[in-house]
């Protein structure tokens, strides 16, 4: 495929042939391909033909293009010079990935008739492999470009040389032993949509070939919905969910990102109530509320619950007690209130001590008016 004779050929028969194609490949090397004739493009290849001009301190015309590959630009020349891009029209080459780029360069440069060609040698190579004890040495390279070039676009060609793709694959999984081949399992591993497509295809052929469980069953890469530190966090228990605001307020410690703000946080204030994630399996460490059993349901639907978390009550100021003169009931209040050890006995109470009858009835005929009206605190 990268026999390039047919240049100097029509280099001998045509002294005009002294344009050079600068092909650009992936890897980002330069490839020259010298001794061409541009207006043996004309006619086939517009593009291509508009692509060559005169470049400083150079006296032949020259284009730049990008491609997959240097034998893929020497099959299109090929092609527009001899109308074929095989050295021999009629052997197969037992190799898949030369046509797809062929096929690829013929859709870049709107070459149709090249196109055509291109399908129909994909077509019979993938007809000719089903009958070898071994796949293409270039099929999973094949894979990977089908879906990094064609998969996706929505053309009826592309979908049909995918289907032709994955029909053999299916249909030789047993036969050419690709389950058991590092190469073939690593390119389904990589690519879950590939291993989708297997799938669909074979059920489409309704599981009847061998290795159907087998094409179910291999290994792929599947991305984790969470980080490793919320993994970390579920293995614990319940972890929080971080409630944000647009104003200024006081920020939640802890959990902040180089890069975050910490003023966009805020503490839930929900009487000692937080609302938390928590796997099916209750974790430890945290107490149901009472109202957790009525809105089990809502729970159960949406994964999360509601805890109690208690506070840690922040340090009391010294209680107050009486002295021994307060119980006099014409004492003054609250001038023996004198501290006492806080975490001695318990909390003091306050109660509202009513007059005597005869008190409120002085009251009721001197218009309400006493020297001893006053509350006690017993």
């Amino acid at each position: 495929m990268d026999d390039a004779s047919f240049l100097e050929q029509a280099a001998a028969a045509d002294a005009s042939a002294t344009s050079t194609l600068m092909v650009l490949l992936p890897d980002g090397s330069v490839s020259q391909i010298r001794n061409i004739s541009r207006f043996a493009l004309l006619d086939k290849c517009p593009l291509l033909f508009h692509a060559f001009e005169f470049r400083e301190f150079s006296d032949d015309e020259q284009a730049s293009i990008e491609a997959t590959s240097r034998s893929a630009v020497i099959s299109l020349l090929r092609f527009l010079c001899t109308g074929t891009y095989l050295l021999d029209p009629e052997e197969c080459l037992g190799s898949l990935l030369p046509h797809a780029e062929a096929l690829k360069l013929a859709e870049d440069f709107d070459v149709p008739e090249f196109q055509v060609q291109a399908y129909v040698n994909f077509t019979r190579e993938t007809e000719f492999a089903c009958s070898n004890a071994t796949p293409p040495p270039d099929l999973c390279e094949t894979i990977r470009f089908i879906y990094e070039h064609f998969v996706g676009q929505g053309s009826e060609e592309h979908q049909s040389l995918l289907d032709t793709i994955l029909n053999y694959c299916v249909s030789v999984f047993t036969y050419q032993v690709l389950g058991d081949r590092e190469d073939f399992r690593q390119t389904a591993f990589e690519n879950p949509t590939f291993h989708q497509d297997l799938c669909r295809t074979s059920m489409r052929r309704n599981f009847e070939d061998d290795g159907a469980n087998a094409i179910v069953q291999l290994p792929v890469c599947r991305p984790t919905p969470h980080s490793q530190s919320a993994l970390l966090k579920r293995a614990i228990g319940d972890f929080q969910y971080e409630i944000f605001q647009d104003g200024d307020g006081p920020a939640l410690e802890g959990n902040v990102t180089e890069g975050s703000s910490p003023g966009k946080k805020r503490k839930p204030s929900h009487g000692g109530f937080t609302l938390v994630h928590r796997p099916k399996a209750l974790g430890r460490g945290a107490t149901c509320s009472e109202s957790e059993g009525e809105s089990e349901s809502s729970s159960d639907e949406f994964g999360f619950s509601l805890v109690h978390s208690p506070k840690i009550e922040e340090k009391s100021e010294p209680a107050l007690t009486l002295s021994p003169t307060a119980n006099n009931s014409y004492a003054k209040p609250f001038t023996d209130l004198v501290p006492s050890n806080p975490f001695a006995g318990p909390a003091p109470s306050v109660v509202i001590k009513s007059e005597p009858e005869s008190e409120q009835k002085i009251k009721r005929e001197t218009g309400g008016l006493s020297s001893d009206d006053e509350w006690d605190l017993v």
